[in-house]
């Protein structure tokens, strides 16, 4: 599962919190640009966003990190050659 949504909130300078589902745990450090929680864990899910709350400096820090991480891993001529090659892949039978 790959999902655009929080390269795009990254982006926009929006730290993520995301679940452990598909490559969401690849998009983000933790505790610098991000969180993860487990799939379906909403307790922690809970406890990380007020963590997140609670702290506007860190919030606003992350934020920047999230923003500097997708504009260094996640630029959008990157981002067209790998579905390119996904699709390219599928079309040749592999």
């Amino acid at each position: 599962e790959f999902g655009l949504t929080p390269i795009e909130a990254m982006a926009c300078g929006t730290p993520t919190l995301l679940t452990d589902t598909g490559d969401f745990r690849n998009m983000t450090v933790e505790g610098e640009t991000g969180f993860i929680v487990p799939t379906g864990d909403v307790d922690a899910l809970a406890a990380r966003l007020r963590e997140m709350l609670a702290d506007p400096a860190r919030l606003e820090a992350m934020g920047r990190a999230a923003r500097l991480k997708a504009e260094r891993d996640h630029d959008v001529h990157r981002e067209m050659a790998g579905i390119h090659e996904v699709y390219a892949r599928l079309w040749a039978g592999g």
